[in-house]
């Protein structure tokens, strides 16, 4: 009866030779020798010289210097792509390890970022900087979190540079840097990124990172407000009211303020009322000063309740009345003590 000789496979091609190996050797021939599958075959293939090399290589710590010293025994030129693969597989391998979770739905999710991270895949980086920034299901880290974002934003992805900006600006996973914070929110801001743009307009507004301009606050304000943007709807309408970086305009600040408002805007709420009770940019009203300052004293801004209760104490806008007057005096007087 003939011997049984061991076959070899490798991505289901049969290897019967040495030449065969080298033809078809890849990252796998790692598994074939941890799982001692090489070893029985060149037993079987009688190549005692190959056998002693390959026995020899259990020193080396890790796969990298393994599939080197295998490269080595058989005479294969290391190809960069499988070092790449191998490489790619350890550190999977490594971020797997620190997941918080056995849910294979979110494994597979969280390794799908990953490995698109790893590839330079700038969605995949943006993915895996928010993994690490909220730590849910993994060990929370503003360093990690800030190179993966770094890593995107430096492709050009807008919503990375502008959390690169964040994290300069309140030194998280980074020192801290108004300087940093500020380029990295003009390259977000002029991409159109709504909320760097008003990061800029208060870094040129309050001096942060650049020398202070109203003039030029006042033009990245107004590029956010006209996208929408509430804080900086406002911040335009004070800058009319007072006259900073721009020609003042009462008539301007009112429309503005108005946008803001109607986004439930507080203080722009309390702003619109004192216009109309004023006749500021606008037709004097003590009716529509009362409803704003009530929309503005709902949401419990003392000012706009200290107002409310002017109204009710002298009937403005509304019937007299000592009851609502205290009871709006009251409110706000608790509030600025800070027991609400």
């Amino acid at each position: 009866m003939k011997p049984i000789k061991f076959s070899l496979f490798i991505d289901n091609i049969q290897v019967r030779s040495v030449d065969d190996l080298r033809a078809h050797f890849h990252i796998g021939i790692i598994n074939l020798h941890k799982e001692g599958l090489l070893l029985k075959w060149l037993t079987a293939q009688r190549q005692p010289e190959l056998l002693t090399q390959l026995e020899g290589i259990t020193k080396y710590g890790n796969d990298q210097e393994q599939l080197d010293a295998l490269c080595h025994i058989f005479s294969i030129e290391p190809d960069k792509e499988i070092l790449q693969q191998l490489k790619q597989f350890e550190m999977e391998t490594i971020f797997l390890s620190k997941l918080r979770t056995q849910n294979w739905i979110i494994r597979r999710e969280y390794v799908g970022w990953f490995r698109r991270a790893i590839l330079s895949e700038v969605d995949g980086q943006y993915e895996l900087a928010k993994i690490y920034k909220r730590g849910r299901f993994i060990e929370q880290s503003y360093i990690e979190a800030f190179e993966w974002y770094r890593k995107a934003a430096e492709q050009g992805h807008v919503e990375s540079q502008h959390a690169i900006g964040e994290m300069y600006e309140h030194g998280r996973g980074v020192t801290p840097s108004d300087t940093d914070a500020f380029e990295w929110y003009r390259k977000a801001a002029e991409q159109g990124h709504v909320e760097s743009q008003h990061a800029i307009g208060e870094m040129y507004e309050h001096g942060r990172g650049v020398t202070p301009s109203d003039a030029e606050a006042f033009e990245w304000y107004r590029k956010a407000a006209e996208q929408g943007h509430v804080e900086s709807q406002h911040a335009i309408g004070e800058m009319y009211e007072h006259g900073r970086g721009v020609t003042p305009s009462d008539a301007e600040a009112f429309e503005w303020y108005r946008k803001a408002a109607e986004q439930g805007h507080v203080e722009s709420q309390y702003a619109i009322g004192e216009m109309y009770e004023h006749g500021r940019g606008v037709t004097p009203s003590d009716a529509e000063a009362f409803e704003w300052y009530r929309k503005a004293a709902e949401q419990g801004y003392v000012k706009s309740q200290c107002a409310l209760g002017k109204m009710y104490e002298h009937g403005r806008g509304v019937a007299a009345s000592n009851v609502k007057a205290s009871e709006w005096y009251r409110k706000a007087a608790i509030a600025s003590m800070g027991l609400l």
